[in-house]
């Protein structure tokens, strides 16, 4: 046991998740505020709502902050595409697969017994099922009280089957803090827009995006690439057109908008890349992603088309 813990003692960092380097709304203030008294003072919390609103971001920060204080971490993303008819027992293993000790990835899990009376800090990413918020239910009873969980949803309900949560709802960015995200992607570090049309426009694209920081990253990094005037004014168009709203539908056309100003050529190798693994089981995605991660790929471009 002592051989072990000295193997642990350097923090390998392993775990730590990307985040962007402008923080902006929640993402620059919550460790002062609101989440980090509820992280002290409750052993779950939730973070909830609308999609594309910043509460995986968030989650990252949170656990970047944290993780040092905790034997093992798990950040656990899109935790609701594990296919439903799987066994409680794949769905265990497939959790625990995410286990770090120290930044150090942990091989070969087979039980969650290893948490027993340990500190554990847990993210669920995203979650929409019952069964994906049951683990942390057997988890809480079985890991030092110290252990927190995070969880991100749009579902308020689902999250709030988890024992003593504290739900907190992620609101939409404000004026100020949609146009300094927007501006760090499309405007190089300590520049301004280079024409007046260019600032005009890039106030008017801000507005149309309703403060949701996924439109802002999403139009933001298409425009990233060209200063022509023509194609500014066009993208400002076309999410004028879709109108203001912010519900689902209206979503999904503004972040559209940068799909359909692609050449049909890009529009193909988009769609290629994005349909891959439509209508294969998960287990064959999931196989081929890990062996993406350690370095080696299992299968020909053409053969996981095939799956």
């Amino acid at each position: 046991m002592t051989n072990q813990r000295r193997n642990f003692s350097e923090d390998f960092g392993g775990d730590i998740q990307p985040l962007p380097k402008t923080q902006v709304g929640l993402l620059a203030s919550w460790i002062e505020g609101e989440i980090s008294k509820s992280l002290e003072e409750h052993q779950a919390i939730g973070l909830w709502g609308m999609g594309g609103i910043g509460k995986t971001t968030l989650a990252k920060a949170i656990f970047n902050q944290e993780r040092s204080k905790f034997y093992y971490t798990l950040f656990v993303r899109d935790v609701k595409t594990f296919p439903e008819e799987s066994s409680w027992r794949e769905f265990q293993k497939f959790f625990l697969d995410h286990t770090f000790c120290k930044g150090r990835k942990v091989e070969n899990n087979s039980d969650i017994s290893i948490f027993r009376n340990k500190d554990i800090l847990v993210v669920l990413d995203d979650v929409e099922k019952y069964r994906d918020v049951e683990i942390v239910t057997v988890l809480q009873d079985m890991c030092s009280p110290k252990s927190r969980f995070v969880l991100t949803s749009r579902d308020r309900l689902i999250m709030q089957r988890v024992d003593g949560v504290q739900i907190i709802e992620i609101t939409l960015l404000d004026d100020r803090d949609s146009e300094k995200l927007f501006r760090s992607i499309v405007v190089p570090e300590s520049e301004e827009a280079s024409e007046e049309w260019q600032e005009d426009c890039l106030k008017d694209i801000v507005k149309c995006c309703m403060g949701l920081p996924l439109i802002l990253e999403v139009i933001g990094q298409y425009l990233e690439t060209t200063q022509e005037k023509g194609i500014w004014k066009e993208t400002l168009e076309s999410l004028r057109k879709v109108g203001e709203g912010i519900h689902e539908d209206e979503v999904l056309k503004k972040l559209q908008v940068s799909y359909d100003q692609l050449r049909k050529v890009e529009k193909k190798m988009f769609m290629d890349v994005a349909t891959i693994f439509c209508n294969d089981k998960f287990n064959y995605r999931y196989k081929f992603i890990r062996g993406l991660k350690r370095g080696f790929v299992p299968w020909t471009l053409a053969e996981a088309k095939a799956v």
